[in-house]
């Protein structure tokens, strides 16, 4: 070998691991394979065994792969270089059939073939030149419906609970006023000839009565026949065990007429009327009411 061409040891050992990782441009590539020529078998042998070991070393495989179509395209190019290389030596005349005629069943079949692998790279292609925006769009209008149908089952949960608690509270209120009539039946009390009484929504005079203020739908008070005394009955309103208590007169001399507790859905108080009439004041736990004779 010329000395021209040859290269220090150390220096060759670097430029082959340059080159294991192929980074080496093209000056420095010619270089490295004249001193590998003009190296020494020993030094050859070192040589390769460290391009062994870098090509091996798993720290410097990359994790990507190939995508599948990469397989089909190198098939097809094979394919098409064959073809090429085929008509580019065929003879300029034959004897005998052309190759046309002497096409053999399993020629065909290969030709198929490659039309197939072909039309699949084509397919394949397309594919994988979809825009990811297409992809994005797609799962946010799966996203949305998916949201869609949860807020119905969830508004349709609702309306069923609503359903459900409206129903358990009329059957409770049916049950409380069916126990109020049975409990009614054996007062000294007489609905059918007593008159009903206006009950009002606050501690009012009767100058503010006349203002006609709001009514109260869940207290009833009715007043008998010969008005020495009156009946009143409440449902809901406040929390059981809450005090419930018929007044009247002002705070400075406010006079009870009647107390009683709420129960589990309300209350029923029978009481006399005071000789002087006027309005009374009816408090439901924290709630104030106002009952005109």
């Amino acid at each position: 070998m010329n000395d021209l061409n040859s290269i220090p040891r150390d220096e060759l050992l670097e430029l082959a691991l340059v080159d294991a990782l192929g980074l080496l441009d093209e000056v420095e590539s010619a270089r490295f394979e004249r001193g590998f020529l003009a190296a020494p078998p020993s030094v050859q042998a070192e040589i390769r065994a460290l391009q062994d070991r870098v090509a091996a070393d798993r720290l410097l495989l990359s994790d990507d792969q190939p995508p599948a179509s990469l397989r089909l395209w190198t098939l097809a190019r094979v394919a098409a270089a064959i073809e090429t290389q085929a008509g580019a030596i065929a003879p300029i005349a034959v004897i005998g059939p052309s190759r046309a005629q002497r096409a053999t069943a399993p020629e065909a079949l290969d030709r198929e073939s490659r039309d197939q692998i072909v039309r699949e790279i084509l397919e394949r292609s397309a594919l994988e030149r979809l825009p990811t925006q297409h992809l994005w769009r797609a799962a946010a209008l799966f996203l949305f419906a998916a949201l869609a149908v949860t807020l119905y089952f969830h508004i349709e949960q609702r309306r069923v609970s609503h359903s459900l608690m409206a129903f358990v509270d009329q059957r409770m209120t049916e049950q409380e006023l069916q126990r109020l009539a049975e409990e009614t039946l054996g007062l000294d009390f007489d609905f059918a000839t007593a008159r009903a009484l206006d009950v009002y929504i606050g501690d009012l005079t009767a100058a503010q009565i006349a203002a006609a203020p709001a009514k109260a739908h869940h207290v009833h008070a009715y007043l008998a026949a010969d008005s020495k005394s009156m009946y009143i009955f409440g449902l809901g309103g406040c929390a059981p065990g809450a005090p419930v208590s018929l007044a009247t007169g002002s705070d400075a001399a406010r006079v009870v007429i009647g107390s009683t507790v709420v129960e589990t859905r309300g209350f029923r108080m029978q009481c006399p009327v005071p000789s002087h009439g006027g309005p009374m004041q009816l408090r439901v736990g924290e709630q104030t009411l106002t009952i005109q004779i």
